[in-house]
């Protein structure tokens, strides 16, 4: 109809010989709705040509399919065509198209897609403050569940005027520190205190435990990983370091990448860790192959294996370094040497003049933590002779496994060996009475004594001071190493 209606006309046409030609006037006669086409030379009813229905389309003839040009019928066709219920309802269909076109933010589309964007713009948000507070948890190594994670339970009564519910005790636990945080985070953000109190969609809180696991895969796989990938496949080749540990009677297998990136930076990342149904040298390697297949690693880029030496790791025949090399021939294997490490140090502690100096270093260490008045005894010992010694730090159990921790005990143990002598000689002989409070000085049964007396005369030995100080020293070199390895 584009190329048929204008309100525009170049020629008139005459009828049977009569002066009866289109006028001008008629288009503010009869309104916005009537139009003339030159082309075709006749009138027509620009909604009703436009927006009558298909099925009703069939039943009407001039103005709306046809033109109109019987000038001498204008008043019968043209002035009883605006009484149609059809034009009527064509006319409110041109006025709803013409208000979509100069506004359309008024249309329903635009509506629909302007609620769906809030909806959108509300759930980012929400989503955004669930990540974050689940980064913070990981970042800072506290864990995310508690033993009461239902919202409903966590939630204030809305009005202490209100009568409770006899018989009801309101739930207590801990929610958890990712539920905590949340809850925190509402008190400074509207919208997220808004969908925690009241949620749109029950099944769509974003709180539940199963979203917490899904953020962490999402962010550990999708973001963390695929990163740590990325630079591996830029560095092209690297070394895989694989051990295998027990945790709840699980047998998991950490796999870790080193490499050195493009700002030339030796770097160590955790690739993965794998849930081990067995831990044969077979099982792991075709475990560590597929999942460096499954990230797009090829096995070939492989230039070193770093494992302990277990024959499951070492075998040269059904080992995980002899297995990898089938499809790795130039990935060298080398023996941990952080493992190395930790066995000289574990060898060189069986020597018995080490392993006496040892274990008479962790009965004194266990004779003033387990008791609390002992304890407070060194502390106050410690307190006189602040101003000469420096301050003390507490003494450390032994460490059975971690080598770094050890030489922390050795450390606060040399400080503090001035003032443990002198807490000994306090209790065992009743000496320097005079310098601290009658509450530590006095009172001691003679099971303590006995004990005093026999830590006493073991520190004070020469044996024991040669030995430890060297013990010490010798620590001390290697704590840099043993970190680093």
């Amino acid at each position: 109809m584009t190329n048929h209606l204008a309100t525009i006309f170049s020629q008139h046409s005459f009828l049977g010989g009569c002066n009866r030609a289109f006028r001008h006037k008629w288009f503010d006669e009869y309104g916005w709705w009537f139009v003339y086409s030159s082309k075709l030379d006749g009138a027509f009813c620009v909604c009703c040509a436009l927006f009558t229905k298909p099925a009703d389309r069939k039943k009407l003839g001039v103005m709306i399919n046809s033109p109109f040009a019987k000038w001498h019928h204008k008043s019968d066709v043209i002035g009883h065509h605006p009484k149609k219920v059809s034009h009527a309802f064509a006319v409110q269909e041109a006025e709803l198209f013409i208000q979509s076109v100069e506004n359309p933010e008024t249309t329903i589309p635009i509506l629909t897609d302007s609620i769906r964007q809030i909806n959108m713009d509300e759930n980012r948000h929400i989503l955004k403050s669930v990540a974050e507070t689940v980064l913070y948890c990981g970042r800072q190594c506290i864990a995310l569940r508690g033993d009461n994670e239902h919202l409903q339970s966590q939630r204030e009564p809305q009005s202490s005027n209100k009568a409770q519910p006899t018989g009801r005790t309101q739930p207590s636990g801990n929610p958890g520190n990712f539920l905590a945080l949340m809850k925190l985070l509402a008190n400074h953000d509207k919208k997220l205190k808004q969908h925690m109190e009241s949620p749109k969609l029950r099944n769509a809180t974003y709180l539940s435990p199963q979203t917490q696991n899904e953020m962490i895969d999402v962010i550990g796989k999708l973001m963390i990983q695929a990163k740590i990938v990325e630079e591996i496949k830029e560095a092209q080749i690297y070394t895989i370091m694989v051990d295998e540990v027990t945790s709840h009677n699980i047998e998991l297998m950490p796999l870790c990448i080193r490499f050195v990136d493009k700002d030339c930076n030796i770097r160590e990342e955790l690739l993965e860790i794998c849930a081990m149904a067995r831990i044969t040298g077979k099982h792991i390697a075709s475990t560590v192959k597929g999942v460096l297949s499954g990230l797009g690693i090829h096995l070939a880029d492989c230039r070193g294996q770093g494992y302990d030496g277990a024959s499951n790791m070492s075998s040269e025949n059904v080992g995980v370094q002899a297995l990898i090399k089938k499809d790795a021939p130039k990935a060298v294997y080398t023996h941990c040497s952080g493992h190395c490490l930790n066995l000289v140090i574990a060898h060189s502690c069986a020597i018995p003049i080490v392993r006496n100096t040892l274990d008479k270093m962790k009965s004194t260490v266990l004779f003033f933590t387990y008791s609390p008045k002992r304890e407070g005894l060194l502390k106050e010992v410690a307190k006189k002779g602040a101003q000469s010694m420096g301050q003390m730090k507490p003494l450390i159990d032994v460490c059975r496994t971690r080598w770094a921790a050890r030489h922390e005990a050795y450390s606060h143990f040399y400080n503090s060996f001035i003032h443990i002598i002198k807490s000994l000689e306090v209790i065992s002989l009743g000496q320097h009475s005079d310098e601290y409070s009658q509450d530590v000085t006095t009172g001691w049964a003679c099971q303590n004594k006995v004990e005093a007396r026999g830590l006493l005369s073991g520190l004070e030995t020469f044996d024991f001071v040669i030995t430890f100080v060297t013990v010490y020293q010798f620590r001390s070199h290697l704590a840099g190493i043993t970190v680093k390895l």
